[in-house]
């Protein structure tokens, strides 16, 4: 057979399955219209572009005649990109976990002509072996029973869908208020640290994701006086990520995760959500602490992003693959010979820095890595062989792009673009987050029918999207000097609000006017970065400091209250819910600065709080600029306000006595 229905897709991922044998359909109601037509069911196959193991199993049995003869003649296959449909990803894989005790991708499934699922797992091998039925043995059975055993079939469909629900519901609260900010943050932080690797920082063992929204809030919670042993463990996870091979010391960025527990053998892939977060991250330990290593992983996670995730239109890109030319991490590793014949009498030099050996550490050949933590630093020669190895590391053949832009990580990449041009004085960086928002307004038509994806073919955007499109908007509102970006704050603050229906306080994923699937499911669990709930909740507080209008936390409380059984003892599934309750507990501090004396500006770039808010250059509305004089800045607790600021000495002095009061 020729293309499938997958050709003209705007996935990358459902792109590469275009020529599989196998007749897919795209998510859509016409395929299981077909698997009801037919008496069929439905093979539910998830995954996306940078995951290796979906490509294994593409190779091994996708592409495979026999076994796609199988699935064309018994089942109606369905092809699905978890990034372009998060929902559809979040329902089923509730429903794996629930039969298996644990997911991941490729994400496997059976499911009714109705979409109950009824057995599924992730990836399966063409041949039997280690206690796995091979896929085709599978598909065989799994017809077999559809067909022989129907009822059976149907009660195990409803029995999981009502599972579904209860593992993605919030349990009745018989508290009236949210759980206390002290001991949120006694209880995060205490599971930080129990879970914490001392002697090679984040948490856990292998495989070891760095988890910036963790860290973030465990330096917010520092900032607040948390236990001293938080910031041991922060700047060690800092440190040691930065030395290792899931960092990438020619170009910049971070793999999305190490497969051990040393940062040293990455997962090749590179997620556009993680630069935005572990930039974000990197910079603002800079910021507290003055550390310039840490400012320099910033600035070379963005330019990486800028230089290779950044597509002609724009917008930015999803992903970079782990594989190319069908082998995992190749275009990123050396044999110790090639990096001698390319920096010729700088290549000892070289070597010794990035822990280079003739065995290699990585089948033969060398992920490259800082030996010693904490020195970043290049000398002349060194930059000069960095620069040379890259160029020659670029002539290879170049992981596969995933072009699709994410309307929620573009967003998460705004934020991060917006907070590093002001905080950074790096003017590029701030007009690009400007001109980047409004192209992702415009182009995921955020004005009439808000897309996930910022192109003409799109699944509607979920609340994830609309929620990281407020939170952009309010970093723009706070570090561009133009008050445009609050008021487009609270416009996409109520079109979130009143697109979305909650569950248990909790909005659910997917909007009111989407289309219906099995089972409604609230976005609550912080996984590679916040969940859609958290980063709204976030928001909500946010929008009610900048405008001093209390109903947008309000909007939030109910979610709040109803974790208050679950937050304490599970503080470490939900690190920015339990993070921003420690820092509403404790107030806000709000800094008004008219108009852009550089002086005073200074100051608020070197200044971090988790609580502290900026409103700078024209005023906006709302009560922060009432009464404010250019040439003065207006640092107030709670809007009570000290007296006018007029000089960068009289400032500083002002925030870091509300600092102190912070930290208690």
């Amino acid at each position: 057979m020729g293309a499938n229905r997958l050709s003209n897709s705007t996935s990358a991922y459902l792109r590469q399955h275009a020529d599989n044998p196998v007749d897919w359909w795209p998510w859509c109601e016409g395929a299981f219209e077909e698997s009801r037509r037919r008496d069929v069911p439905v093979l539910l196959s998830i995954g996306y572009s940078a995951c290796h193991w979906c490509h294994v199993m593409a190779h091994e049995s996708f592409e495979d005649p026999e076994i796609a003869a199988i699935m064309n003649q018994s089942y109606v296959a369905i092809k699905v990109d978890r990034e372009e449909h998060p929902d559809v990803d979040a329902v089923y894989m509730e429903a794996v976990q629930a039969m298996a005790g644990r997911g991941g991708w490729p994400l496997t499934l059976f499911l009714t002509p109705d979409g109950l699922p009824f057995y599924g797992g992730t990836y399966f091998p063409p041949h039997e072996g280690a206690g796995v039925p091979s896929f085709r043995r599978l598909l065989t059975e799994v017809s077999r029973v559809f067909a022989e055993s129907r009822d059976q079939v149907e009660e195990q469909g409803i029995s999981l869908q009502k599972a579904i629900a209860a593992r993605t519901s919030i349990p009745a609260s018989p508290n009236e208020t949210p759980p206390a900010p002290q001991e949120s943050a006694t209880a995060l932080a205490e599971a930080i640290l129990a879970a914490h690797d001392p002697e090679w920082g984040g948490t856990g063992r292998a495989p070891k994701f760095l988890q910036p929204h963790l860290w973030m809030t465990a330096l917010d919670l520092c900032l607040l006086g948390a236990d001293p042993r938080l910031e041991q463990a922060l700047t060690a996870t800092l440190d040691a990520a930065a030395a290792g091979g899931i960092y990438d010391h020619l170009a910049g960025g971070f793999a999305r995760y190490s497969t051990d527990a040393f940062w040293m053998v990455p997962h090749f892939e590179k997620m556009l959500y993680d630069q935005a977060l572990n930039a974000r991250l990197y910079l603002r330990a800079h910021v507290v602490t003055g550390n310039h290593d840490y400012r320099q992983v910033a600035v070379e996670t963005i330019d990486f992003t800028l230089a290779n995730l950044r597509e002609p239109g724009g917008l930015f890109a999803a992903s970079l693959d782990a594989d190319s030319e069908g082998e995992e991490g190749s275009y990123y590793v050396f044999r110790r010979e090639e990096i001698e014949e390319v920096l010729g009498t700088d290549a000892e030099e070289f070597i010794a820095h990035y822990g280079v050996t003739k065995a290699g550490n990585f089948e033969g050949r060398n992920i490259l890595h800082r030996t010693r933590r904490g020195e970043m630093a290049r000398s002349e020669s060194l930059e000069r062989s960095r620069r040379e190895l890259l160029t020659y590391r670029e002539r290879r053949m170049a992981p596969g792009l995933d072009d699709k832009a994410v309307v929620e990580w573009n967003a998460m990449f705004v934020a991060t673009l917006a907070e590093a041009g002001f905080r950074l004085e790096r003017q590029d960086y701030l007009e690009l987050a400007v001109s980047s928002f409004d192209l992702l307004l415009a182009r995921a038509a955020f004005a009439s029918t808000p897309k996930r994806l910022a192109a003409e073919q799109s699944p509607p955007a979920v609340l994830a999207d609309h929620a990281q499109m407020v939170a952009a908007a309010i970093a723009l509102a706070q570090f561009s000097g133009e008050p445009r970006f609050l008021e487009k704050a609270i416009e996409l603050w109520d079109q979130l609000v009143e697109s979305f229906d909650r569950a248990g306080g909790a909005f659910v994923t997917t909007a009111r006017k989407s289309p219906g699937l099995i089972a409604k499911v609230p976005d609550i669990f912080d996984t590679a970065y916040p969940s859609a709930n958290s980063a709204l909740a976030r928001a909500a507080f946010d929008l009610s400091v900048l405008t001093g209008d209390t109903r947008y936390f309000e909007t939030v409380e109910e979610f709040l209250i109803g974790l208050g059984n679950n937050l304490p003892a599970h503080a470490i599934a939900f690190p920015s819910l339990a993070g921003l309750i420690a820092v509403a507990g404790v107030g806000s501090a709000e800094l008004v600065i008219p108009g852009h004396s550089h002086e005073l500006l200074e100051v608020a770039r070197r200044a971090y709080l988790p609580n502290l808010y900026l409103l700078y250059g024209e005023p906006s509305a709302g009560p922060l600029f009432e009464g404010r004089r250019p040439g003065n800045a207006y640092l107030c607790r709670d809007y009570a306000c000290l007296a006018p600021a007029s000089s960068a000495a009289e400032l500083s002095a002002q925030i870091e006595r509300v600092a102190a009061e912070m930290r208690g």
